[in-house]
């Protein structure tokens, strides 16, 4: 029986592909890894140690295809394949700039675009602990290319295997476990914009006996070391604000206020707005204490000497430094047991930094109910024209507003991360050929996802200040009045898991089908997983008392007591913690229903295995989830495969805990529902406003998404043309039960939008309301069970006509087909070497997602942050005395920003991407045949080059000013990467 392995890209020599792709064997498998280490016989996608995954496409990156790529991080080399889609921020340096959404700055892997979270993330078969704080992810940079045996890909759901997250499939990183000698492998790393070096270690040695009582034995341990600078966003031009050579607008300072690339609305730093008066501009220190209307002047296009381009300060890749240690030790106690020890450890640090976006309010009319409300500043420095009186009074609706970036800098982000896992384990040989493995394992991960010092804002005390007279914004901000609203932010957290595993499996001689023996596993688990967090900053309690629910603003302000305000004082938000036991247990079997003994035409061998798991959470309730593969071999040159099974994903600690992110925030939106008899937050001709208070975060009652996976496929391998090998896999997912977050805004779109949503919205009756004091109760339980607040003015809290609930909740879903080919070709020659070919692509057929229970499905194929239909990636690869040169060409198909129903296009712009075309080029030498200088041996110098012809993403004007599609082309952003590489065997 074959393998069925899908090879991914060309070896570097016809021995070690023949041996990982062509011609190995279940069988040679199982003894090579039986005699070597127990505990690497497992293939990833199954509990049985002798058996290949059945039915199932599984792709396996060996170490030989890892060094022929040329490139130095094992997160890139997975990033290679088409089933691999780059639909979110993890990436070091996240999107569109050096914070983004990812604010651990960690690597992530999204398989099928189903999300970074529907994808397991293994090594040696075992889980690592999330990193992450407010929301969690698997780091997938846990091993450094010097440590790793192989990558073991398995692209189909799989929690009747392995439980949770198994939803898209599996990456399972496995580490060298035996090498003899010392390897050291300088390299260095340079971009436009950037450089990176780094050196990695490895040492090892093994014994044929220990103290003579134990047997055989080995140790591995690696060392690897990386430094990067950082990449200025500004370095590409279209990572800039200024889009005007796009056909853009300019939205540099004042970033909002560019409308439109013909009428940029406004420059300068200083800028009123209100109705019927033209929009103005001051520079930012025109001599000047104190400003009047006539120290102004009307703002045009040409007056850019104030603008600033946020692009400058600010990141794109940040500044990093990282240490990672891996050791495997293995022993042998007796001829039938084993015993090992595995461990790795990753510390890192990324800063990042961007502009500071602040602005102080110098003057503010506001427009309610239909009447003029003036409120003069008490700050000295409002801006009055020249009558006296404020501008905007009387205009109705009006604020003069200055933009203060220039004084403050930038704004610099820490994010440390330290991960640990060690795992204790025995493999043991039993009677009637069975096999018991066991293992133990911790694994820690202590990150901040926010650690500012110094450089955070608290906006409430800066605009305090301002109103006081204690800061005069108009004159520059000095270093004494920075320290009355400059501060900290922190939001550490410690995550940890332990897991326990006991299996066994092995042969049932007694039970025999016509195609062999039957083949079995069972086995249990449990798990348990803490996290902890803490929350702290410099915060303004006069405005954000009604969000804490942990503990007293007056814990932390001394001056509370005797002026019911402070400004400024650093204080804990909150700190929690959370944590859940998983118990789980599984059974497989494999099923040899016919064999080529048999002598069934058309029929050589049929297989089948089924698999069932069962995992019971301690506080999201329990699932069962099977999985039944099936292969037949037609021939020895073709053969069928289909698999079906149920696979889910657990809500994360940080999904359901309230305490780690929580918020409310009071606004107004358009009621359509046809309710009446409320006093609305504003009204106008037709339309009634309602004040609603909208709550969001994390929901304790969220509960495991959940997916129906099936796959079929065919793999081809003609003996008329040696060296060709076909694999095509159909395959169907659908995904419900997704966890999101409602968009609360549309809930009263229409009657028939307030039923669809009618549980998530609360309405309230204040008709007889005349204070804060005798508003609804149920605003005050809304409000005390969040943790932050975005906005509230308790003098409005008789205006709420609902509370709109907007937490993460299981609405979505998510239906996607699609096709993956595989198709690889060796053509050696006795005198030009190996060639070798390779195209691998996947194909997306369709994508619909349902954003609301009961909702429609609406293709979004193509669309922005949505799946592309078609990736893929060709090699052609030459070996021939010590040269290996493999040029890669890897293609991503057209997008659409209009796809999908939602327009994220610019206005105006009809928002289609051609295809993204570039190349990749590996270049190395075995040094060794350089002839008279024995230094030579085992030493091979290596160049990679990506995106030789420095081709840049595709330019696609978004709605959110950006001139790329940040999330499609992450990691695209940064241009041509050129990579020198030493490898000396000693």
């Amino acid at each position: 029986m074959r393998n069925r392995t899908t090879c991914y890209a060309a070896s570097v020599s016809v021995m070690a592909l023949a041996a990982a792709c062509c011609t190995s064997t279940s069988q040679a498998f199982a003894q090579d890894t039986l005699e070597t280490v127990v505990v690497t016989g497992t293939r990833t996608g199954t509990n049985i140690a002798d058996v290949a995954p059945v039915g199932t496409e599984s792709i396996v990156i060996d170490r030989e295809k890892i060094l022929s790529t040329g490139l130095v991080n094992s997160v890139d080399v997975v990033r290679t394949l088409p089933q691999v889609q780059t639909l979110d921020s993890y990436y070091e340096g996240g999107t569109g700039n050096g914070y983004g959404g990812n604010t651990t700055q960690g690597n992530g892997i999204n398989l099928r675009g189903l999300g970074a979270g529907a994808t397991l993330v293994l090594v040696d078969g075992r889980r690592i602990t999330p990193t992450g704080t407010a929301y969690t992810m698997t780091e997938n940079n846990q091993l450094p290319l010097a440590a790793l045996d192989r990558i073991e890909v398995l692209t189909d759901g799989a929690s009747a295997i392995y439980g949770s997250d198994a939803i898209s499939g599996v990456i399972n990183y496995v580490m060298r476990k035996d090498y003899e000698g010392l390897q050291f492998a300088p390299r260095y790393t340079y971009a436009h914009g950037y450089s990176e070096w780094g050196v990695a270690l490895t040492a090892g040695t093994s014994w044929d006996s220990l103290g003579g009582i134990f047997g055989k034995g080995n140790i591995i341990v690696t060392y690897d070391y990386d430094q990067r600078t950082s990449m200025k966003t500004s370095t590409q031009p279209f990572l800039k604000k200024d889009l005007t050579q796009y056909g853009g607008v300019d939205d540099r300072y004042l970033f909002g206020s560019a409308s439109s690339a013909s009428n940029p609305s406004g420059v300068g730093n200083i800028v009123t707005y209100w109705s019927g008066d033209s929009s103005y501009a001051a520079y930012k220190n025109p001599g000047k204490s104190s400003l009047t209307a006539s120290d102004l002047t009307a703002a045009t296009s040409n007056d850019d000497l104030n603008l600033k381009d946020a692009a400058d300060d600010s990141t794109y890749l940040g500044r990093l430094w990282r240490h990672q240690f891996t050791a495997f030790v293995n022993q042998r106690i007796t001829p039938n047991l084993e015993v090992y020890y595995e461990g790795f450890l990753t510390r890192r640090q990324t800063t990042t930094y961007e502009d500071h976006t602040t602005t102080a309010t110098l003057y503010s009319g506001t427009y309610y109910n239909g009447y003029n409300v003036s409120t003069s500043s008490t700050s000295p420095y409002a801006i009055k024209d020249s009558s006296g009186n404020y501008l905007g009074t009387g205009s109705g609706y009006g604020t003069v507003t200055q933009y203060i970036q220039l004084d403050l800098g930038r704004w610099t982000t820490l994010n440390p991360d330290e991960n640990y896992t060690g795992t204790l384990g025995f493999n043991a040989k039993l009677p009637f050929d069975w096999n018991a493995t066991g293992y133990f394992t911790n694994s820690i991960d202590h990150t901040c996802g926010v650690c500012e010092y110094g450089t955070n804002i608290d906006t409430y005390a800066l605009q305090h200040y301002i109103s006081t007279g204690d800061i005069n914004p108009l004159d520059g901000i000095s270093d004494a009045e920075k320290k009355l609203f400059l501060g900290d932010n922190y939001q550490y957290s410690r995550n940890m898991a332990d897991d326990f595993l006991l299996k066994f499996d092995g042969s049932l001689p007694w039970l025999k089908l016509p195609g062999g023996v039957v083949k079995m596993a069972i086995g249990g688990e449990y798990t348990y997983s803490t996290e902890h967090l803490a929350n702290g900053a410099n915060r303004s309690t006069e405005y954000t008392d009604l969000g804490m629910i942990n503990q007293s603003p007056r814990d932390y302000c001394d001056d509370y007591a005797t002026t019911g305000a402070c400004w400024n004082e650093f204080g804990w938000d909150n700190k929690t913690s959370a944590s859940r036991g998983i118990w789980a247990g599984f059974v497989e079997a494999y099923l040899p229903l016919i064999g080529a003994e048999n002598g069934i035409p058309l029929v050589k061998n049929f297989l089948i295995d089924a698999a069932v798991r069962y995992d019971s959470y301690s506080d999201v309730g329990s699932t069962t989830n099977p999985k039944v593969g099936a292969t037949w071999d037609l021939n020895d040159e073709l053969t069928g495969r289909g698999s079906w099974g149920t696979s889910f994903r657990a809500p994360s600690l940080t999904d359901s805990n309230p305490e780690v992110f929580s918020y409310f925030y009071l606004t107004a939106i358009a009621d359509y529902t046809g309710r009446t008899g409320y006093n609305p937050w504003y009204s106008s001709s037709g339309t009634n406003y309602a004040g609603v208070l909208i709550i969001g975060g994390d929901s304790p009652n969220v509960k495991p998404e959940t997916s129906e996976n099936w796959s079929t496929g065919i793999e081809y391998k003609p003996q008329w043309l040696e060296g060709f090998d076909l694999a095509l896999t159909y395959y169907s997912v659908a995904y419900t039960n997704k966890i999101d977050s409602p968009n609360a805004t549309s809930y009263l779109a229409s009657a028939a939008s307030a039923q669809e949503y009618s549980q998530y919205i609360t309405k309230i009756d204040n008709t007889i309301c005349t204070s804060a004091a005798d508003a609804d109760s149920r605003i005050k339980e809304a409000i005390a069970s969040t943790l932050y607040q975005a906005w509230y003015d308790k003098s409005y809290a008789c205006n709420i006509g609902y509370i709109l609930d907007a937490r993460t909740q299981n609405i979505a879903a998510t239906k996607q087909r699609g096709l993956d080919v595989n198709i690889n070709y060796l053509y050696p020659t006795d005198e030009y070497g190996l060639f070798t070919f390779g195209l691998y692509a996947s194909t997306v057929l369709d994508n619909k997602v349902q954003s609301t229970k009961g909702g429609s499905f609406i293709e979004k194929i193509n669309g922005y942050g949505q799946p592309v239909r078609w990736k893929g990636r060709g090699t052609i690869g030459w070996m021939y005395d010590g040269f290996n040169v493999m040029w890669f060409i890897n293609y991503i198909g057209n997008g659409d920003l209009n796809a999908g129903g939602t327009t994220y296009a610019l206005s105006g712009t009809n928002g289609r991407e051609p295809a993204y075309i570039t190349a990749d080029l590996n270049l190395s030498y075995d040094l060794s045949k350089v002839a008279g200088w024995k230094g030579f041996a085992g030493t091979r110098l290596s160049l990679n080059v990506r995106n030789v012809f420095d081709i840049n993403p595709p330019i696609s004007l978004t709605s959110s000013y950006t001139a790329y599609d940040p999330y499609r082309y992450s990691g695209y952003a940064t241009g041509r990467i050129m990579t020198l590489q030493l490898t000396k065997d000693f």
